[in-house]
């Protein structure tokens, strides 16, 4: 291992596939690039994130001017990846506790209980182009950009499509009789 090296020499070492200038660089960066992912997700999966993410920019390397740009590129690709991973986790618990929820047949919201029965129906009134935009919000909590993406639309489209399957959930649940948790009949 060499001390004193400069980020030039240390770049050039790197795109020559230099492994022990490749270690220097990871193993500098590594306490502080796990810590900042440390922040979005837990510390062991935030370790996980970092080695795929450094696989990424070493495949990737030789697009990069300097050692800068890599840095750059590293910190950016591993914040988007950690937000994923966050994402799918929450995805993940969400799916565990509608499982472990299964046998009680009613959600309970703002002491409202509603029949997922219901909820289908309710859903089911939507068109398709409105359910899509639905589940993907509320199943993938994806952003109105990321669903306008997936589904080849405006994000206005979305935006709109979306407060009309909300506007139509409403009327459909003011025409139905909502039950207080505490009353049944």
């Amino acid at each position: 291992m060499i001390d004193n090296i400069t980020d030039k020499q240390l770049f050039k070492r790197i795109r020559d596939a230099d492994s022990v200038a490749v270690d220097i660089f990871i193993n500098t960066l590594h306490q502080p690039y796990v810590g900042f992912l440390s922040k979005i997700i837990n510390p062991e999966d935030a370790r996980d994130v970092a080695q795929e993410t450094y696989l990424k920019m070493l495949k990737r390397f030789h697009r990069f001017s300097n050692l800068n740009h890599a840095r750059r590129f590293l910190y950016k690709a591993g914040y988007r990846k950690a937000i994923d991973f966050f994402r799918k986790t929450k995805r993940r618990n969400r799916f565990i506790q509608q499982v472990q929820d299964k046998h009680n047949p009613h959600i309970i919201h703002d002491n409202l209980a509603i029949d997922t029965h219901d909820l289908l129906n309710a859903v089911n009134t939507l068109t398709v182009k409105q359910k899509a935009v639905v589940m993907l919000r509320v199943q993938q909590d994806l952003s109105y950009r990321e669903i306008a993406g997936r589904l080849g639309i405006p994000t206005g489209t979305a935006l709109y499509r979306m407060h009309c399957a909300l506007r139509k959930l409403r009327e459909y649940f003011d025409k139905e009789p909502v039950v207080n948790g505490d009353d049944k009949p």
